[in-house]
Order: C-alpha cells, then sequence, then structure tokens
C-alpha cells in the first residue's frame, strides 16, 4: 500500500484554555473536544487506560475534523445530553459537526459518533485520524481496507474500525506513524457520518449503523437526564447532571481529574509544561448516590489567550463552566443567614466603598467573613471540618418552617398582609447594623495600628503580671 509523504499536522492544534474544550463521555471513558474540532485526548477503551489521544498533554494522538478556510469557532451542548455540536462559520456558510460517544458506553469497547453536516452552503472540511496508543509511543499496525470500505488497524493490545471514510488516504506522519486524512466537499444540506470503534474483540462485534446509533444514544440521554422542571434553572440542572452521569461508570463509583501547570500562550515567549493526572475510575460503592435512584441514576447531579489555528478568524472564546447543581428542597427548619446577621446596610456601605477605592482587590463584610478567611489560611483542613459539621444547621433556626413559606430569589416575599418589608426581614431585631471589623478594614493602617497597639497592650499586660508573680515570690 503506497503511503503519501505529507509533514504531521499535529503542530496545527496546540493546547488552548481548559474552557474552550467540550466534554464527551459515556460513564466509561471520556475525550475532549477542541474549538476547531479536535479530539485531543481519549484514554481506551476505559477511563483508566493508556491514551490513544493525548496531544492535550503534550503527547502524540488527535482526531480532528476541521473546516478547511477560515472560520469562527463556536458549539453547544444539546441540552440534557453530552452531545456536542461544534459549529464553525466560514466565508461561505455554516458548518457542523456533531460528536458524541455512542451512551450508554460499553465497558471493553467505545464507539465514537461524529457527523458533518453543510448546514449553509457548501462545507469543505479536512478530517484527521492519528491514534497512537500508549501516549503516542506506539504507532498504528496492520492496517488495512476492508472490503466494505471500512478501515482497520491494531493500537496496541486494542482493534481498530473507522467507518464512513473509505475515500480516506494513508499518510506518512513523519517519525510518528501512519495517520488517516479526509478532505470533503459537501454540498448544502448534505452530510458524512464518521463512526470510530475501539476495543478488543471488534472483528467479532458487528457493524455500527449510524442512524440507529444516534437514535439509540439519543433516546439514552432522554431517559437518563430526568427533566428537573421544578428547579430554579432547569436548563443548567439537566447539564449538570449529564456531565455527572457521563462521568458515573456502571459500578456507581465517579471519575476524578486533576490538572497543574496548564499552558499560557498569554505570556508570550514563555514556556510551560503541561502535566495532567490520567483521569482514574473510582472502584468505590458511591452509597449516597443510591439511596433513591433507579440504576440508570445512580449518580446524582455531583468541564489566556491561545494560538489560533492557521485557517481561524480572530473570535473571543467565552469559556463554558458547568456546576453541579442540586433542585433546591426547603430545609426542615425556619431559614436564616449564617450568624452573625448583619443589616443589608453593612454590605451596601462596603460595596460603595469598594467602588469608590478600585485600586484594593477585595474587602472582606462581616467579622465571620474575616474569620473564615483567616482560618482557611491558617487550617484549612480544620475550617473545612467545622463547616461540614455546622454549615446546615447554623443556616436554620429552631422553629419550624411555615409550611405555606414562600421563596423570594426572585422577587420579595411580604408579608401574610402584603406588608412590603423592603431590604429588610424576619431577623431585623438581630441584625447589626454596624460591622467594627469592617469599618477597620475600609483603613488598613488603622486596623494595623490598632493590632500593633493590641498586641503591645497584651504584652505589657502579661510581663506586668509575671513581676507582680515573681515579686509575691520573693
Amino acid at each position: 500500500m503506497t503511503r503519501e509523504q505529507r509533514p504531521n499536522l499535529g503542530p496545527a492544534y496546540p493546547p488552548q484554555e481548559l474552557g474552550s474544550y467540550a466534554l464527551l463521555a459515556d460513564g466509561e471513558r471520556g475525550a475532549l473536544v477542541g474549538p476547531r474540532g479536535e479530539i485531543c485526548w481519549l484514554c481506551a477503551p476505559r477511563w483508566h487506560d493508556d491514551a490513544v489521544f493525548a496531544a492535550l498533554v503534550g503527547g502524540r494522538g488527535l482526531y480532528a475534523v476541521t473546516p478547511a478556510e477560515p472560520f469562527v469557532p463556536g458549539g453547544a451542548y444539546e441540552e440534557g445530553s453530552l452531545i456536542w455540536r461544534s459549529r464553525w462559520v466560514t466565508r461561505t456558510g455554516i458548518v457542523e459537526c456533531r460528536d458524541a460517544l455512542a451512551f450508554p458506553g460499553q465497558t471493553g469497547r467505545l464507539v465514537l459518533l461524529r457527523r458533518i453536516v453543510a448546514l449553509d452552503g457548501p462545507a469543505r472540511v479536512h478530517v484527521v485520524l492519528h491514534p497512537l496508543p500508549a501516549y503516542g509511543q506506539e504507532p498504528m499496525r496492520e492496517v488495512r481496507l476492508g472490503p466494505a470500505g471500512q478501515w482497520q488497524a491494531r493500537l496496541g493490545q486494542l482493534a481498530l474500525r473507522w467507518s464512513g471514510a473509505g475515500d480516506a488516504r494513508l499518510t506518512d506522519g513523519s517519525s510518528h506513524g501512519d495517520q488517516f486524512t479526509l478532505d470533503l466537499v459537501l454540498p448544502t444540506g448534505q452530510r458524512r457520518d464518521l463512526v470510530l470503534e475501539l476495543g478488543t474483540g471488534l472483528p467479532q462485534t458487528p457493524t455500527v449503523h449510524p442512524a440507529r446509533a444516534w437514535a439509540a444514544t439519543e433516546r439514552a440521554w432522554a431517559w437518563a437526564v430526568p427533566g428537573l422542571r421544578d428547579t430554579i434553572a432547569a436548563r443548567e440542572a439537566r447539564q449538570s447532571y449529564a456531565v455527572l452521569r457521563g462521568l458515573t461508570g456502571a459500578e456507581g463509583g465517579m471519575v476524578a481529574a486533576a490538572t497543574t501547570s496548564l499552558p499560557d500562550a498569554g505570556r508570550l515567549g514563555a514556556r510551560r509544561t503541561v502535566r495532567a493526572s490520567a483521569v482514574r475510575l473510582l472502584r468505590r460503592q458511591a452509597r449516597h448516590q443510591r439511596l433513591h435512584l433507579s440504576p440508570a441514576h445512580r449518580a446524582p447531579p455531583r468541564g489566556q489567550r491561545r494560538p489560533r489555528h492557521p485557517g481561524e478568524v480572530a473570535g473571543r472564546q467565552h469559556p463554558s463552566v458547568f456546576l453541579a447543581a442540586v433542585p433546591p428542597a426547603p430545609p426542615p427548619a425556619h431559614p436564616q443567614p449564617v450568624p452573625p446577621i448583619y443589616q443589608p446596610e453593612v454590605a451596601a456601605r462596603a460595596i460603595v466603598h469598594a467602588a469608590d477605592h478600585p485600586r484594593r482587590k477585595q474587602y472582606a463584610v462581616g467579622a465571620s467573613t474575616f474569620a473564615t478567611v483567616l482560618a482557611n489560611k491558617l487550617a484549612p483542613a480544620l475550617l473545612d471540618h467545622y463547616l461540614a459539621r455546622t454549615g446546615f444547621g447554623s443556616q436554620q433556626t429552631d422553629d419550624p418552617a411555615p409550611p405555606d413559606r414562600t421563596g423570594n430569589l426572585w422577587e420579595p416575599a411580604d408579608g401574610r398582609s402584603g406588608h412590603d418589608y423592603g431590604a429588610h426581614g424576619d431577623f431585623d431585631d438581630h441584625a447589626a447594623a454596624h460591622s467594627p471589623v469592617t469599618a477597620l478594614a475600609r483603613h488598613p493602617a488603622a486596623l494595623a495600628g490598632g493590632l500593633l497597639g493590641a498586641a503591645l497592650g497584651t504584652a505589657a499586660v502579661a510581663r506586668s503580671a509575671l513581676r507582680r508573680q515573681g515579686g509575691c515570690r520573693g
């Protein structure tokens, strides 16, 4: 089989800021998709196995679907799922690539679905598939094109099958092994499905039908993620639930990841090392997640300036951050702010002062805030333990909550007779109108002098007591 001589395309996909990546996950493994359609991180066949796409952390291997002309990137998740739609606006139209790991995932086999669609105008797309096992240390072996137009290969102990790209070329990726390249031109409204399978024993498994796989994945996500319509922000809550469901394996354990020294291209000329821990599956039973959930819902809700692709038009990227959302359930007792309670004017005066003195980075309001900041610096583990034991109870009184109590998140809750409390409420009689600590914090010199004076006074008292004690003994 002849191979075209073509330079390696890895340098065209440098690492981006972490917020630019989208997560694809099926519970058994996860992949990261960049703004140019590059899947640059994927461990196969499971979370704790070696990566076959490791370009994100300075290794080798990626799977990219990128417009072949200048573009402005964008994208979004389909609501309540980890189906990601990359969308690029080019000079001639709009191109979309729909990406997902077939859901729910199988332990020994992954199916990566990619659907390229010419939404508006013709789509000219360049595809690169360069899988390299062992974090890019080993090349593909036994590459061949099957009679049904499917590429097959070996990746270490894994088998590879790539469908929908029978017209792809096998090119020489320099010293990093062979890679597949494909140049597509799709008329308006046309699409191309690419299906990548990785696992053990693929030759014995049936071929994946793209339309059926997409339909099954859509149904599975719709069934796995509840509606959460009674929450304050249903869409955000559902998306957070989907993320956590995608990170939860069939055994009920959730994966954990950590990253350090992420690349910072904003500091020109600086060489930054990228290191990331391998994502490991936590093999423990999440008992608190199994109490009231069906097997599919065993994991309740618990993602700088960058170098641009040569064809990418400058555009501002807004990182997407997904936080675990929990349905708002009223506490069993009457809610209250964490003591000590202050009048809202205390915070208002601090805000006005901060606006008048913009050079200072931050202000802490209230004695409890100062105490928390100080404890976090001196004994963070002890603070976490204390808050875990007292945080829930400190936000409630000893009185039961009225059954007909209304919420006041979006609008004030007036009294039963329609009385408007304004900015004040039930705890007006117990709230402090002033915060000496906050007032002193506005004048750091006076605060430092006061602390120094207090320290000197304490030392003088202690010295006097010691002298008196010594005189009594004499």
